[in-house]
């Protein structure tokens, strides 16, 4: 005689609501999977997979907004770790002397990082970028004098 199998009846999806939101928000930038954030929020993981999948009510674009959070904030912790490293360093040397000398690697590290720090926060005063636009974007402004205008009409005139 065949074994009985008990399945659990399928219940309703869980509702993906504004308290759910702030509870995955929160796992994602804390650093949490997927399947982390499905056992933390009592989700079945193919239900959080259908979401993620069909990008119920924006989910999957929250997701990934949340994940750029995290990249950002943990680039900011290392961009503001590695500016307050110190540049020097100690040796012994042979005779047992301790040395203090500028590691130029770190240095190296920081020149850079800094510069690119003030390149891309800070670049009204600080951008190598060449504009090839007007301000913030917009059209070049052109401007003739009136002389120009007349001598512009008469080249015109003659075509």
């Amino acid at each position: 005689m065949p074994r009985k199998r008990n399945y659990k009846k399928p219940g309703p999806d869980p509702q993906l609501n504004d308290e759910l939101f702030v509870k995955i928000k929160k796992l994602i930038l804390d650093g949490k999977n997927i399947q982390e954030i499905a056992k933390a929020t009592k989700i079945p993981v193919n239900t959080f997979y259908k979401w993620t999948s069909t990008n119920y009510i924006n989910i999957s674009d929250k997701i990934e907004l949340w994940k750029t959070e995290r990249k950002l904030k943990l680039a900011n912790d290392n961009l503001e770790e590695i500016l307050a490293m110190e540049t020097t360093n100690k040796r012994v040397s042979n005779d047992g002397d301790v040395d203090e000398f500028t590691d130029t690697g770190i240095l190296r590290v920081k020149a850079d990082l800094t510069k690119f720090t003030l390149e891309t926060l800070d670049k009204e005063r600080y951008s190598k970028r060449s504009e090839v636009t007007g301000k913030d974007g917009g059209a070049i402004e052109h401007k003739i004098s009136k002389q120009e205008e007349e001598e512009i009409d008469e080249i015109i005139k003659d075509l």
